[in-house]
C-alpha cells in the first residue's frame, strides 16, 4: 500500500540541553512511502535520504529476502499527511532511527511495524486501507 509521507532530518539533542517538544523546522519534504506490516523496522532510500540531508548515524545490521548485511543508520522523522476539511497538515510519528536501503523507483520510505503500530491499520478485502492515528 503506497502513501504520500512527510520527512525531515531528527532533532539534534545536545548534551546537557533540555529537549523541547519537536516541531517541525524549516522544509518537509514529501516522499512516497510502501506500508510494509511484514517489515519490523522503517528504511529509507539512500537517494531520499541524501536528498533531505540526513546524515548517517553509524551502521546496523538489515536482513532481508537476500540475508543480513550491514547498512547505514539514519535517524529521521516521518510524518502522516492529512486533509481535514480542507485543511492540510501532518501527524507525526516518534523519531525513526532506521536502516538506509536502495533505491528501488517505486518508493522512498519503507514503513514498518515501528511506526505502522502507533496507529490503528485495516485493510479491507477489496486492497482498500484505513489508517487510524493519534
Amino acid at each position: 500500500m503506497l502513501v504520500r509521507v512527510a520527512v525531515q532530518p531528527a532533532q539534534v539533542i545536545v548534551p546537557g540541553v533540555a529537549a523541547t517538544p519537536w516541531i517541525p523546522q524549516g522544509q518537509v519534504t514529501e516522499l512516497i512511502g510502501l506500508i510494509d506490516t511484514g517489515a519490523s523496522g522503517t528504511c529509507i532510500t539512500s537517494t531520499a535520504a541524501q536528498m533531505i540531508g540526513i546524515r548517517s548515524r553509524g551502521k546496523t545490521n538489515m536482513s532481508g529476502v537476500h540475508g543480513v548485511a550491514p547498512r547505514n543508520r539514519q535517524r529521521f522523522t516521518l510524518g502522516a499527511i492529512y486533509d481535514d476539511a480542507g485543511e492540510r497538515g501532518y501527524f507525526w510519528f516518534e523519531e525513526v532511527s532506521g536502516a538506509e536501503m536502495a533505491n528501488n523507483g517505486v518508493f522512498d520510505v519503507l514503513i514498518g511495524m515501528d511506526v505502522i503500530s502507533q496507529g490503528d491499520l485495516h485493510v479491507m478485502r477489496d486492497g482498500q486501507f484505513r489508517w487510524v492515528l493519534g
